[in-house]
């Protein structure tokens, strides 16, 4: 998303249209941070549901046309409108409190970017981070920092995807019958090891904080608003 920012920023300037500057709703680097943020946690805190993906990638409103069908609802959403609404408030705000705004031109361009990068194909991907952990069960046998002979290499990846579909326990008894008690028992605890390191990684909390960490950032859910 950020790359794409940019690209739409100087892509731009080549028609005439500036998107950048100083003035308020355009797109400056830090909006572009911004908006990248929000971006990612749109996924993320909605996975698996593509659908609730894209209503949080794709909220947008305005003074002129209040829009807040694709926010969340409830007491605790970072939508002003809806959380008043919710609290049975009679004053329901306005989008002057938004912290990231986007002028018309700036919307005009980036809209089309928004639904490409929301369609059914790429926001299917962000559901599946299982490539993650197959790397990593190759990587530990041929690290990246160290050269490795082209044998090494095909047999560390054969291992590695090896683990990964099967498990230790399985792969150990597959290439050897006679399995000891003691490479069992450490089979037992590596398979183990990644189940739970899997289940922390998929908690919600886990997600967020990853989240921050990336970002360089650490907000609420209340400082995560959508495009204005």
């Amino acid at each position: 998303m950020g790359t794409a920012l940019r690209n739409a920023v100087q892509n731009s300037k080549k028609t005439g249209k500036t998107l950048g500057g100083r003035g308020e709703g355009t797109q400056k680097e830090t909006t572009i941070k911004r908006l990248q943020g929000y971006y990612h946690h749109s996924p993320v805190s909605n996975v698996p549901d593509i659908g609730k993906m894209r209503r949080a990638i794709m909220a947008t409103s305005t003074n002129k046309k209040p829009n807040h069908s694709y926010c969340p609802t409830g007491k605790d959403s970072w939508c002003f409108f809806n959380k008043r609404k919710a609290s049975k408030a009679k004053d329901k705000g306005n989008h002057d409190s938004m912290p990231i705004k986007l002028n018309e031109t700036s919307f005009k361009v980036l809209l089309p970017l928004y639904k490409r990068l929301s369609s059914d194909e790429l926001l299917s991907r962000c559901a599946k981070c299982a490539n993650v952990c197959l790397h990593s069960c190759i990587w530990k046998k041929c690290p990246k920092q160290i050269f490795v002979c082209k044998p090494r290499l095909e047999y560390g990846i054969t291992k590695g995807v090896g683990e990964f579909n099967m498990g230790c326990v399985a792969l150990e008894s597959l290439q050897d019958k006679h399995i000891s008690k003691i490479s069992l028992e450490l089979a037992k605890r590596r398979d183990k090891k990644r189940i739970a390191q899997s289940s922390r990684q998929e908690e919600s909390a886990a997600k967020q904080q990853r989240l921050q960490r990336k970002h360089g950032k650490k907000s609420k859910d209340s400082d995560i608003a959508g495009l204005v």
